[in-house]
């Protein structure tokens, strides 16, 4: 169906043409800058003509991929809602066209929202379409499947990708992965050949992949992934573009590539700069883009960068702070991007001690955790409320949230959330033994979550191949720091000693402010355990007797354990008491005065 503009528009467009192109080159500039106008106002009045037919529906998704190639947003939206509607309306799903469409639709939808049952019913199809295509890679190992086929197949593997994209959002991961792997691998040995190299596909199904590793804390895969992804890329840019700016969707790809693949894994990882400069390419690849979700979450990422640099510095979190309000403005109507960039500000106010504005940002992430029952955003929401809880002094719902947290983590056994409920946990219980209250009890249980944690990251295998650098140091130096304030509590000098070494391998290798600050506390919490001890004589809050003597006792322990080498026998004798004294001492957290034993 052909529409003609009306022979006085066009007359009036070819005089303004004629008019600019008498004066200068800026004028051609003009001149071009008119034409490329004209011709999207065109385009988005095609987009937006009815379906009455297939031959309609054809035509008009020609033009979708085009319009989507070249960012008229704007105009997407209607378009994709009526060939929705079209294919809904017609039920036929078996056509060729209904293959062809329902990936960019899909895609659309996840912007648009126009059709709400549309990922339920994509997720639940894909499985069997899935299982259609086994069965047909075992039907090709004997024949050789025509052109046709061949085009057919590769529609329905990009299908099945938007199926298992909801399976990851489930929090499906491991299912997920090996649905991706599977699809990859179908494609790469039975679709592809050289005059069909399905290179976007295979890009495609690398990108999602590289996001699941990430996931699971397959950081040099993930990584591998990322580089076959933006080669695939390379690979499609020298191929006959389907359209003159369909380059620009492939550099809007390769900046995703290159921001939330390369810049998400350096994150996660603690690689602050790496991530930064990834991030910071992304956005210069984007400048000029329209896409309505892509810069604004390269932008929230970097947001996060920039919280993660600041520490406790205010103006750096105020900053990031900034960044990220921006974002979530940017994400208005996007409910789970807004969600994403709520919990990044939660994260920051909790930061800067501003707990009311942090509170009002998680109560908006954990609805949503409600509405999806994602199990990640369940553990993840239960983690920073009992943060929130503890710095503010509650630390019996603190401790019942990181519970509840770890709870949920380990049914669906993942590997980050679970060490970030031990971590949790064990924070409460620290806090608890600062406070005095159980001071052994609450240390010795906290020194088993940190321990636990650590271990959950050792027995994931996370190294570095050829490296003995764990493939998150982040991760394993939060945890080397706090079995060092732990030990430095109990007064067990060597032993922190022997954490803090271990942070030290790490900490060039660590970037994030807020881990390096804690480090500089528990370095100087560990110094303490080697100076004299000392009651001012100017301060007369320093003079109560009972506390002198209690805090004397343990600085007696602590120092003549440290210079026997643990031995209580050679400690009670060094400084001239029993050995049950010292014992008593030890589980001595009252903090009253008893008659020392000494030796006759």
């Amino acid at each position: 169906m052909k529409t003609k503009k009306p022979r006085s528009e066009r007359a009036d467009l070819l005089l303004q043409l004629a008019e600019m192109l008498k004066d200068d080159k800026q004028s051609l500039a003009d001149a071009v800058s008119l034409l490329q106008r004209q011709a999207n106002a065109e385009q988005g009045e095609q987009l937006n003509m009815p379906v009455d037919n297939w031959d309609d529906f054809n035509v008009r998704l020609k033009q979708l991929f085009r319009a989507y190639d070249e960012e008229q947003f704007d105009d997407l939206e209607s378009a994709a809602r009526t060939l929705h509607g079209f294919l809904v309306a017609n039920n036929e799903t078996e056509r060729d066209e209904y293959w062809a469409a329902m990936p960019i639709l899909y895609e659309l939808n996840d912007f648009f929202g126009y059709a709400k049952s549309l990922k339920e019913s994509v997720a639940a199809r894909a499985i069997k379409v899935y299982g259609e295509l086994r069965e047909l890679e075992v039907e090709w190992s004997s024949k050789e499947p025509t052109p046709e086929e061949r085009e057919l197949a590769r529609r329905k593997v990009l299908y099945c990708a938007c199926g298992a994209n909801e399976l990851k959002r489930a929090g499906e991961i491991e299912q997920a992965t090996k649905m991706f792997e599977w699809l990859l691998k179908f494609t790469t040995d039975a679709i592809k050949t050289e005059k069909f190299p399905c290179s976007n596909t295979r890009a495609t199904l690398n990108y999602h992949l590289g996001s699941l590793y990430r996931i699971l804390e397959k950081h040099d895969r993930a990584e591998k992934v990322f580089t076959d992804t933006l080669n695939l890329l390379h690979e499609k840019a020298d191929e006959a573009p389907r359209n003159a700016n369909a380059l620009l969707a492939l550099i809007r790809k390769e900046a995703m590539v290159v921001g939330i693949g390369y810049g998400w894994i350096n994150y996660t990882r603690g690689f602050l700069r790496r991530a930064e400069n990834a991030l910071a390419t992304a956005l210069a690849l984007l400048a000029q883009s329209k896409h309505p979700i892509i810069p604004s979450y390269i932008k929230l990422l970097y947001g996060t960068i920039l919280r993660c640099r600041a520490g406790s510095n205010d103006g750096g979190i105020d900053n990031a702070i900034t960044i990220l309000l921006e974002a979530l403005e940017e994400f208005k109507g996007h409910t789970s991007y807004a969600a994403r960039a709520s919990w990044e500000l939660a994260l920051a106010y909790n930061l800067a001690k501003r707990f009311d504005e942090a509170q009002k940002h998680l109560d908006f992430v954990i609805e949503h955790a409600k509405r999806t029952e994602h199990p990640k955003w369940l553990t993840n929401v239960r983690i920073l409320q009992s943060r929130q809880y503890q710095k503010k002094g509650f630390y019996k719902e603190a401790l019942e949230e990181a519970k509840k947290a770890l709870s949920i983590a380990t049914n669906y056994e993942a590997t980050l959330p679970i060490v970030d409920s031990h971590l949790a946990i064990g924070e409460v219980k620290l806090a608890l033994a600062k406070s005095g209250i159980d001071k052994s009890k609450n240390i010795e249980s906290a020194m088993i979550n940190f321990k636990q944690a650590l271990h959950v990251v050792s027995e994931s295998k996370l190294q570095d191949q050829g490296s003995t650098l764990p493939s998150n140091p982040k991760i394993v130096a939060v945890c080397e720091l706090r079995l060092a304030e732990c030990q430095a509590v109990l007064g067990e000098q060597a032993a922190a000693r022997s954490h803090l070494a271990a942070w030290q391998r790490l900490e060039a290798n660590v970037e994030h402010e807020w881990v390096r600050e804690l480090a500089k506390t528990v370095t100087e919490e560990v110094k303490q355990l080697s100076l004299n001890f000392v009651i001012s004589a100017d301060n007369p809050n320093e003079w109560d007797y009972s506390k002198s003597i209690a805090s004397l006792r343990q600085w007696l322990l602590q120092r003549s354990l440290q210079q026997t080498g643990q031995n209580y026998s050679k400690a009670a004798e060094l400084i001239k008491v029993k050995r049950a004294t010292l014992y008593q001492w030890k589980d001595d957290d009252s903090g009253k005065t008893k008659r020392a034993r000494t030796q006759s």
